[in-house]
Formats: structure tokens, C-alpha cells, sequence
């Protein structure tokens, strides 16, 4: 063991915590710039500042429940499956309001799992998974 990595280990790991923030941050302010470029009046800064906080609390609680949280291939699955779970979501709501509506409408809103649950699993469940991926590439290479 090095001594930095006793010093990462002691202070409760705040380097690993604030390098999953800063992925995760940076994740959220992609997606907030491509919601703002296609519908630039319908989250205002503190609803998305609120949104990354509570997010920011989610992704820390589960970084820090996780068993396998610093195994770099724990996280592989739950990328993929909250990916896979998105895109099921999402066709179910656009065949439903396909089906339920006009065939001109946006199928955005239709559907039992509504967009709003869509975008929880994907991207927001997706984001928290790629930054503790981001977190464990860290945690191994100064295990290293």
C-alpha cells in the first residue's frame, strides 16, 4: 500500500467520491445542454441544479452500498441493463401512444411508464452506473 492510498482510505475516500461527482457533473451537463439546444424554456437552472443534487445523493448512497462498487466490471451489467431497460421503456410508450393517439402526435408522453420513469432508468440511473464505473478505473489504478 502506498501512502496515499492510506490517506484515500482514511479521510472516507472523498478523491474516488469526487472523481465519480465530477464524471457524473459532467455527464449531467451534456444532457442538460442538449435539453436546453431542443427545448430551452422547460427546465430552468434550479430545477436542473436540484435534479443534479438529488441525483449527486443517489449516486453517492449507491456508490457507497454497493458491494462491488470498486470492481471495474461490477458495473458493466447494470450500464447495460438500465440501457436495455430505457430503450424497452421507451418503445413500450411510443407503441401505446402510437396505438392510444393520433398518428401524427409525439408518442413522448403515452404509455403506463410514462416518460418521466424512462428517463430515471435511462439516462439518469445510466449516468450514476458509467460514473462509478469512472470511480472504480480510479480506485484500481491507485491500487496499482
Amino acid at each position: 500500500m502506498t501512502v496515499r492510498q492510506d490517506a484515500a482510505d482514511t479521510d472516507g475516500g472523498s478523491v474516488k467520491d469526487a472523481i465519480g461527482i465530477l464524471t457524473l457533473g459532467t455527464e449531467f451537463a451534456l444532457i442538460a445542454f442538449l435539453i436546453y439546444l431542443f427545448r430551452p424554456s422547460e427546465f430552468p437552472g434550479r430545477i436542473l441544479l436540484s435534479l443534479f443534487l438529488i441525483l449527486a445523493l443517489v449516486a453517492l448512497m449507491y456508490w457507497h452500498l454497493k458491494d462491488s462498487s470498486e470492481s471495474v466490471a461490477a458495473w458493466r451489467k447494470p450500464i447495460r441493463d438500465s440501457i436495455i431497460l430505457g430503450v424497452l421503456f421507451y418503445a413500450i410508450d411510443f407503441v401505446l401512444g402510437l396505438v392510444f393517439r393520433q398518428p401524427n402526435s409525439p408518442p413522448i408522453l403515452g404509455g403506463p411508464f410514462g416518460i418521466v420513469f424512462t428517463v430515471l432508468v435511462c439516462p439518469g440511473f445510466t449516468i450514476v452506473c458509467v460514473a462509478g464505473l469512472v470511480r472504480a478505473v480510479y480506485v484500481n489504478k491507485t491500487r496499482a
